[in-house]
């Protein structure tokens, strides 16, 4: 699950933008003085790595934030193993 919360006032706008340069509208809560934005990744992909940067502003302000998610490759199973006697 990522997360973005931004707290403020006088019409707060919230919006995540992940790599593919979409954003993200999924408030799951909100008040007059803050909101969050949560956005599930059900199977994460390669296609998900990238840098996820959260924006906040009202009448008076802004402000962001942005953290890099990395997908690594699950490591190949170890295989054909065995014991060499000769010499």
């Amino acid at each position: 699950d990522l997360r973005c919360t931004a707290e403020g006032d006088n019409q707060l706008e919230l919006n995540l933008i992940n790599p593919k340069m979409q954003t993200v509208e999924k408030i799951i809560s909100s008040a007059e003085t803050k909101k969050n934005i949560l956005w599930k990744i059900e199977r994460v992909q390669m296609s998900d790595q990238g840098v996820y940067r959260c924006f906040a502003k009202n009448n008076y302000s802004e402000d962001r934030s942005a953290f890099e998610l990395i997908v690594q490759n699950v490591p190949e199973r170890i295989e054909n193993v065995f014991i060499d006697t000769a010499h």
